[in-house]
């Protein structure tokens, strides 16, 4: 991007907005927006409107009632929510001393904004990057520098160290300080959300962004990590190391992307650089009597803090001795500390001091030491809760991600709480640091992983984990089961931050559920519940995965059956080989829809099988196909499958030769659908409606002879897919319409332009279908850059077709391949792929392309001495080409007749020949076969002077 682009980027990127400064900080409200510096803060949509409202009305007190209307409009809550919201408000503000710098709590009454705060306009640039949020780490400053300089120097970067020693708080202030040496962005994961490790590769692959059907899928991370600068943070590894370890050794990590992970124990990988994290310092030998002597230790200065941020303490010369030897019994833990340090609410130092070392002498029997210190504080925390705060604590550890406290109410019930119960002790939790709440437009919270843990081991204890767990499914059957009826209304985005973010919880309880044939009919209901969101995630594989797993048990209803052969089925469209198991998968879910009077169901397999049908040359049995559609959609005109049915009749009909009728159809049909539809349900697996009616009428339009409104369709196709992010459907409309239209343009820069992007596609959805698709336009596009290497490249590339069985359109490759072979003098080779060609032509009763195969071969046995049978062969292909209508390979046919007539010095039946068919081309637009013709008449004396 030149300077004056970027310039113009920039301002065409910004408006002018509303500011308020205060201290380090600016809040831009139109945007919803806190800076701090000029990095982003992440706060929740009922933050972030707490604290528009209170700097609105700095120096006043604003009530809670005001605060809670602005946050939560027609909604009742507790003032419990509140609280924990200011609590998260002053994290991210770093507003944590005993006397506050920017929000002050007025006892009784509610909160007033103390800062001075600056009101202006300014010019706000778009685009931020961000990452989560690092509140104040503490006594870290060598232990950053130091992983810092290990990521810069290795590839794989290990912190390890005891639960609860602060690991990931480390990896994070690591990952930001380094955000700007990565700009293809920080990735984290949170390992501990799955317990099986074999989907530690689904997992790295969708926080990647990818998706597809790879069939190595550790190969094609590879592929998509070596290109891009990426720090990928994986976090509490320690139950998954075989996983990770595999992942590092495939992926090959060298020179552009880096992997730091934390974890219990390294990981093993080759080359691994490990750092083990030590406690917080405290006083070992001498316990400190003064304020000044404590603060030389970070464990302490981390306890008063906490302290201060919970309950408002304040470190006194009398405390410093028993907190000193609070923090050396915890053994300078981090997590043991704030946890410790969250009961200064209700004790004092002292008082403190004496319940642990209660606790210590009897608790974690055989741990490691450490381990034994922590959960020895957990314990002691836990012990120190009510009876209805244990009870949500225990329940809460059923979640593998974030949640929500709908959730939590839901659960709950099972074990007999109420909402009020639940409200009281979500907030109790958060302000004793044994539960977190997590950055986002919605109050969310999360359980570490060392307490997730324990809480569970009380669960199991109490014998409460199936209850739970039947509980948390059931939670998530009611949430998913909503997901296919909101796709037909919410806006895409709002859809998948709604759901996406719960892929670890449907997992886990699907994974419950299959562990026992008592649950297998929750188990079905869920995989069900899940297809929409790994449809619009592109998640192929794990989507197979799953779908065969619950096929594989008995209990399935007939609807149930359906929509999952349904999933199958268009999973294994998308495979490496289209098998013939698919044909029987797709007659399973016919019959079935059928049987259960399922007609969309129907309508959309008959689609399914027709696209199968065609991609394996069966065109007439998928004629066959597309006439019980017509049948079924006179019953049921309504439904939306019959304008997708509508669009595939047309391409069937130019397929078979039927061109003109075909592009009457698809110009209909693009009418109908002017614009995109951002909430289409036509996206994950399939394509969508726009994009995809504009990939064949784009086909179709070149072959009729109309190509600048050929190109402008297809890329019209290409650009709406890539604003939505459907790569599936902008895979497709390269492979069907952009790539071969740019390769009969002859246009190399076009055809190099939209390989890469196919290969992008690629790489971050590796969707099998289109690999040997997207290496042989490669191969084609290094044939006209007139590279040596293009003929291997493409014969290898159409067997790679070929054994895939995705032999629709092959006649066509075979042709373009002969005319390599042609300008190469190989006639003998060219000869054989042409007759390939043909068989394959007439075989599928691909009629569209049958002139341009005899044009092919005229061409071929002229150039090999066969002067006259060629020609007469030639003068048969500019027949076909008029009989289907196909007049962009009519002018084709005529430009290499003209060459012989040129030969020849028969200017005038150039003239005679050529010059009515150019005429009836658009006369402004010029691609390779109208500058052909233009040259040709011009040689000849005759060119048209229209």
């Amino acid at each position: 991007m030149t300077e004056d682009e970027q310039t113009e980027f920039t301002l065409t990127n910004a408006s002018t907005e509303v500011v308020w400064s205060f201290g380090d900080f600016r809040l831009i409200p139109k945007r919803h927006l806190l800076l701090h510096g000029s990095t982003p803060v992440k706060l929740g949509g009922r933050a972030f409107e707490v604290l528009k409202v209170l700097v609105e009305k700095r120096g006043e007190v604003v009530s809670k009632r005001e605060l809670i209307a602005a946050a939560w409009p027609e909604a009742f809550v507790l003032e419990g929510n509140l609280k924990v919201t200011i609590f998260s408000l002053r994290k991210a503000l770093g507003d944590t001393q005993a006397q506050p710098g920017f929000i002050a709590t007025v006892s009784g009454r509610g909160y007033r904004f103390v800062a001075p705060v600056k009101f202006t306009n300014a010019l706000v640039a778009g685009g931020a990057n961000t990452l989560p949020n690092v509140d104040g780490i503490i006594g870290r400053t060598s232990e950053v520098e130091d992983v810092v300089a290990r990521v810069r120097n290795f590839s794989v970067v290990t912190i390890c160290g005891a639960g609860g020693v602060g690991k990931t708080r480390l990896a994070l202030a690591v990952a930001d300080c380094m955000k700007d040496e990565f700009p293809d962005g920080i990735c984290w994961v949170d390992l501990s959300t799955i317990s099986d490790p074999t989907l530690v590769s689904a997992v790295l692959a969708s926080a990647l962004g990818m998706g597809g059907n790879p069939s190595d899928p550790l190969d094609a991370m590879a592929d998509y990590l070596r290109p891009r600068r990426i720090l990928i943070l994986l976090d509490n590894c320690e139950h998954v190391l075989s996983s990770l370890s595999l992942f590092v050794s495939r992926v090959g990590l060298r020179d552009a992307c880096r992997v730091l992970t934390t974890s219990r124990e390294p990981i093993g990988a080759s080359g691994e650089s490990v750092l083990w994290l030590e406690p917080l310092r405290y006083p070992i030998a001498k316990i400190p009597t003064n304020i000044t002597e404590s603060l030389d230790y970070p464990a302490i200065v981390l306890f008063s803090r906490r302290a201060s941020d919970t309950a408002g303490y304040i470190l006194t010369d009398e405390d410093c001795a028993a907190v000193g030897e609070i923090c050396r019994s915890l053994d300078g833990l981090p997590l043991a500390i704030e946890l410790a340090a969250s009961e200064m609410q209700r004790y004092n130092p002292k008082q403190i001091l004496e319940m642990l070392n209660a606790r210590m002498d009897g608790w974690g029997q055989g741990q490691i030491p450490r381990h034994q210190t922590l959960l020895s504080v957990v314990d002691w925390s836990y012990q120190l809760l009510s009876a209805d705060e244990a009870t949500i604590f225990c329940v809460l550890s059923v979640f593998a991600g974030a949640f929500e406290s709908d959730d939590v109410l839901s659960v709950a019930k099972s074990v007999g709480l109420s909402a009020a119960a639940v409200a009281r002790g979500l907030g109790s939790l958060v302000s004793k640091s044994l539960l977190q709440v997590v950055d986002g437009s919605r109050v969310r919270y999360k359980l570490l992983d060392i307490t997730r843990r324990y809480a569970e081991y009380r669960m199991v204890e109490q014998s409460r984990f199936a209850v739970v767990s039947e509980s948390h499914a059931l939670r998530m059957i009611e949430l998913f089961e909503r997901s296919e009826d909101d796709w037909n209304w919410r806006e895409r985005n709002e859809w998948n931050i709604r759901y996406r973010d719960r892929l670890p919880d449907i997992r886990k309880a699907i994974d419950w559920a299959f562990k026992s044939d008592e649950h297998s009919a929750l188990a079905i209901r869920l995989t069900v519940a899940a297809i929409p969101i790994l449809f619009e995630i592109s998640s192929i594989s794990e989507a197979r995965a799953m779908t065969e797993r619950a096929l594989a048990h008995r209990g399935c209803s007939e609807l149930q059956r359906l929509k999952l052969l349904s999933c199958r089925a268009w999973c294994m469209i998308y495979a490496r080989r289209l098998e013939t198991e698919v044909d029987y998968v797709w007659l399973s879910v016919i019959e079935l829809a059928s049987k259960t009077g399922m007609a969309d169901y129907q309508l959309r397999a008959l689609i399914g099988h027709t696209f199968y049908l065609l991609a394996v040359g069966r065109t007439m049995d998928a004629v066959a196909q597309l006439q019980a559609f017509g049948e079924l959609a006179d019953i049921h005109p309504d439904l939306p499958a019959v304008v997708d049915g509508e669009r595939v009749m047309a391409l069937v009909k130019a397929y078979t030769g039927n061109l003109g009728e075909a592009l009457t159809s698809l110009d209909r049909l693009a009418l109908s659908s002017p614009t995109i539809n951002p909430g289409s349900k036509m996206a994950g697996f399939q394509v969508d409606r726009y994009i995809g009616t504009r990939t064949y009428q784009s086909f179709v339009a070149w072959l009729c002879g109309r190509p600048r409104q050929a190109v402008a369709s297809a890329e019209q196709g290409v650009q709406a897919a890539g604003r939505l992010g459907h790569s599936i459907s902008q895979s497709n409309v390269l492979v069907m319409a952009a790539l071969p239209i740019s390769l009969w343009n002859r246009d190399l820069a076009a055809l190099s332009h939209y390989t890469d992007l196919l290969k992008a596609n690629f790489e971050s959805e590796p969707v099998e279908l289109w690999l040997p698709a997207l290496r042989y336009f490669s191969a084609a596009a290094e044939a006209l850059d007139g590279r040596s290497t293009a003929r291997r490249s493409l014969n290898d590339a159409i067997e790679q077709l070929i054994d895939s069985r995705f032999t629709l359109r092959v006649c066509g490759h075979l042709g373009f391949f002969a005319e390599i072979l042609t300008c190469d003098g190989k006639f003998d080779e060219a000869n054989e792929q042409v007759a390939r060609a043909v068989t394959y032509q007439r075989r599928q009763q691909e009629w569209w392309c049958a002139a341009e195969l005899q044009r092919i071969q005229g061409v071929v046995w002229y150039k090999a001495g066969d002067a006259q049978k060629g020609e007469d062969l030639l003068w048969r292909a500019l027949d076909e080409a008029r009989a289907v209508g196909a007049l962009g390979f009519e002018l084709r046919i005529a430009n290499s007749l003209a060459d012989i007539f040129q030969q020849e010095a028969r200017d005038a039946e150039i003239h005679n020949l050529l010059a009515p068919i150019y005429k009836r081309f658009e006369i402004s637009y010029r691609n390779f076969d109208l500058s052909r013709s233009e040259s040709i008449l011009q040689a000849a004396g005759q060119a048209s002077r229209r």
